[in-house]
């Protein structure tokens, strides 16, 4: 059974290298469905499909939350991140947070705003969700351009991928290069917030 599995994997892993956004051509989607009726692969192809939320979950694990562990230990932030037991997928507006220990009223966020690890956000948002009496706060950050805000985010915007089940997100991670980007994306609120802060106390 060992062998098989192996093997469908691999050809599981080399038929969905050619699809593009989940858009499958035809020829894919015949290779794709051939593949799936061959008796002998059955049962692994059941396996992939059943098991498919915890290897993604275990991937996060362990390769992309050392990398957000860096971040943090090299900006000196505190992290969070709410994942509902581990589980990046299936979790309602997943997200992990940085924040400096002065940083009373507020951090910075990168949320899903669906499940399966789409629409993702970021910006400065309210620790406990609202803005409470963290009127100065608002007032600041409210003022930053070319971003929107609702009640839990005074700021937030589309920067990075939207959608991270995709291929190209997942060699990103491996590769580190996502990381990156998450940590540049994070020196430019900085830099936002630094900006409004010096025109604020000008006034």
């Amino acid at each position: 059974y060992k062998p098989i599995l192996r093997e469908t994997i691999a050809q599981y892993i080399y038929t969905l290298k050619k699809i593009t956004n989940l858009q499958m051509d035809t020829n894919t989607k015949q290779e794709l469905t051939k593949l799936c009726l061959q008796s002998e692969n059955i049962d692994a192809l059941l396996w992939i499909r059943n098991n498919s939320d915890n290897i993604i979950n275990e991937f996060m694990q362990k390769i992309f939350h050392p990398q957000l562990n860096k971040i943090a230990e090299e900006g000196k932030y505190e992290i969070e991140i709410i994942d509902n037991g581990r589980d990046w997928i299936n979790t309602n507006y997943m997200r992990f947070s940085f924040y400096k220990k002065e940083w009373t009223d507020f951090e910075i966020s990168f949320e899903f705003q669906s499940r399966n690890l789409r629409k993702l956000v970021c910006g400065f948002r309210y620790k406990n969700g609202r803005r409470g009496n963290a009127k100065n706060v608002y007032d600041i950050l409210t003022n930053i351009g070319g971003g929107k805000k609702s009640v839990g985010w005074p700021f937030y915007r589309y920067r990075l991928d939207q959608n991270w089940l995709s291929e190209n997100c997942f060699a990103k991670i491996k590769s580190g290069k996502l990381a990156e980007e998450i940590k540049c994306e994070i020196e430019s609120l900085i830099n936002l917030l630094k900006s409004i802060l010096r025109k604020h106390i000008s006034r």
